[in-house]
């Protein structure tokens, strides 16, 4: 459902605190409006991409702005989601060991732009995961694990070595029938960033896109302060274990306690390891600060999945790219491009 709303002041008792934070579809950040602010913020709220979308702006006539950036936003899905039949994804994986499909430009970079991060994490990140995430299930299948068999059967099938582009004719196959592309870790960020884009082309100088979890702060808030968003503290979801300050940029956070099941006392979540095929181990949570929104998609999946040591080395090497990870035990580390953006909060 759809909905328009200004908010309200809040009262003289909460001066010099933070004076509201939006609820997202999957908790992973609060955003803190400090007072007073110089516009009151609008928000357009819409449900797509398996989430509630959220574009937070400043001025009315801005809506037009706001509604194609939506409509933007639908179109990725439409093109790009691989639970829709009519998608190009879902094309392309019908297709799989039989033929080329012919795709849009922006369904090709996303699927390029995917391949380079499977190249440069070994295969951490990898668009080829359909297969392993439909066998799991986590969060549709109730609390039943598959066998170890199973997973091996399904993981001979995720390989993004294997999956073929020709840019010339815009066309995308996969090698063996069985295996199938899905780009929920990298389609709803590269939807973020289509919105950002268009609002900057109707002049919007100041919004803030959030994709359940996925955000984009376009320019800075009023009377030229950073954004400050917190990332969610991974086991206190009401807390948060760290606060950065961002100014026209993208961040995206995966954490293991955003759909998940425990069985006999273990946690399993949704974010496998396309090496083994079963959920990764070693971090609770790992955000990613990028220019783009589906580069910063992609490689908080990749930093969960790499560790601690060995993603945020990865991180490091890849030129405005930010990382900062959360451990088991409450240890937080993050790269030195951080330095000054970032607030650590107690564990």
């Amino acid at each position: 459902m759809a909905s328009t709303r200004q908010r309200r002041p809040l009262s003289r008792k909460l001066a010099g605190f933070w004076l509201s934070v939006l609820a997202l579809a999957i908790p992973t950040y609060f955003i803190f409006w400090p007072r007073p602010p110089a516009a009151e913020p609008l928000e357009r709220t819409e449900f797509m991409m398996d989430t509630l979308v959220t574009i937070t702006y400043f001025h009315p006539a801005h809506l037009p702005a706001v509604e194609a950036a939506l409509a933007a936003m639908r179109g990725v899905e439409l093109r790009m989601s691989a639970h829709l039949e009519t998608s190009e994804v879902s094309a392309i994986n019908r297709a799989a060991g039989i033929h080329p499909v012919r795709v849009s430009l922006d369904t090709l970079a996303t699927i390029r732009l995917g391949l380079e991060v499977g190249r440069l994490t070994g295969g951490a990140f990898d668009i080829t995961i359909k297969p392993l995430m439909d066998l799991w299930g986590i969060g549709r299948r109730g609390d039943q694990l598959p066998s170890p068999q199973a997973v091996e059967e399904k993981r001979r099938l995720v390989d993004y070595r294997r999956v073929r582009v020709d840019e010339a004719r815009r066309e995308v196959m996969l090698e063996q029938a069985g295996m199938a592309l899905d780009l929920g870790g990298i389609a709803k960020g590269h939807a973020v960033d289509t919105a950002a884009r268009v609002l900057s082309e109707h002049g919007v100088t100041g919004a803030l896109i959030n994709a359940g979890g996925d955000i984009f702060a376009l320019g800075q808030r009023a009377r030229g302060r950073a954004w400050r968003i917190a990332v969610q503290h991974p086991r206190r979801s009401a807390d948060f274990i760290a606060i950065l300050e961002l100014r026209n940029i993208a961040i995206v956070t995966s954490g293991d306690y955003q759909r998940f099941i425990d069985v006999e006392g273990r946690r399993y979540h949704h974010i496998l390891d396309p090496r083994t095929g079963a959920p990764s181990r070693g971090l609770v949570s790992a955000t990613t600060v990028a220019n783009s929104a589906a580069v910063a998609d992609a490689w908080s999946t990749a930093l969960f999945v790499l560790g601690p040591e060995r993603g945020l080395e990865l991180v490091r090497q890849v030129a405005g790219l930010e990382g900062l990870v959360v451990t088991p035990e409450g240890g937080v580390s993050y790269t030195p491009g951080l330095r000054g953006k970032v607030q650590v909060m107690p564990w």
